[in-house]
C-alpha cells in the first residue's frame, strides 16, 4: 500500500479525480483542507498568520506569502498508507519537499484553452474566477507542468473523460 499524489495546474481536475476515487472506495485527502497546509513567508519560509485582508485588499502581503504543505499531516498520511492505498490531491509550491513520501506522483495536464473553459464553468471550486487569480493560473500552468515533468511524475492527459483518467491512475498504482 502507499501514498499517491495527484497534482496539476488550476482546473486540471484534481478535485474531480479525488471525488471519483473516493466514490470507488479509496481514501482521498485534499491539500486545501484538513490542516494540510499553512501560510508562510516566501523569503524566510517561516509560518505566517492567516491574512486578514483579501488579495485585492492587500496584494503586497499575498505577493510575499504562499501556502505550504505541513510536514505533520503528510507524515501521518504516509504512516497510515503503509496499510492502505491513500491519495492526496492538491498543489503547493513546496509539495516536492515530500516527494520521498509519495510512491508515485500524477500530474494532470491540460492545455490553456481547456484550463480557461474549466475555470469559467466549474462549480466545485471558486479559485480562478477573479481576474487576478485567473491571470496567475494561466501564468503558472506551464511552469507547474514542467516542475512535475522534471520530478518524474506520470503525466495524465486530463482532457479525457473522468473515468479514463481514474482508470489510468489506478492502473499505475498496482504493484
Amino acid at each position: 500500500m502507499a501514498l499517491f499524489y495527484i497534482t496539476g495546474p488550476t482546473a486540471s481536475g484534481k478535485t474531480t479525480v479525488g471525488e471519483a476515487l473516493r466514490a470507488k472506495g479509496y481514501e482521498v485527502h485534499d491539500s486545501d483542507n484538513e490542516g494540510m497546509r499553512y501560510w508562510r513567508n516566501r523569503n524566510t519560509e517561516e509560518p505566517a498568520d492567516r491574512p486578514v485582508k483579501t488579495e485585492l485588499e492587500d496584494p503586497e502581503w499575498h505577493q510575499n506569502h504562499t501556502f505550504a504543505l505541513s510536514k505533520e499531516p503528510i507524515d501521518r498520511l504516509y504512516e497510515k498508507a503503509k496499510t492502505k492505498t491513500i491519495f492526496l490531491c492538491g498543489i503547493t509550491p513546496n509539495d516536492l519537499d515530500f516527494k520521498d513520501r509519495f510512491k508515485e506522483i500524477f500530474s494532470l495536464t491540460i492545455d490553456e484553452d481547456l484550463q480557461k473553459n474549466r475555470v469559467v464553468n466549474r462549480t466545485n471550486h471558486n479559485y480562478g474566477k477573479a481576474p487576478h487569480q485567473f491571470a496567475a493560473a494561466l501564468k503558472w500552468r506551464g511552469p507547474q507542468i514542467a516542475k512535475y515533468r522534471q520530478a518524474g511524475a506520470h503525466e495524465v492527459d486530463a482532457s479525457q473523460p473522468i473515468d479514463r483518467i481514474v482508470e489510468e491512475i489506478l492502473a499505475l498504482t498496482k504493484p
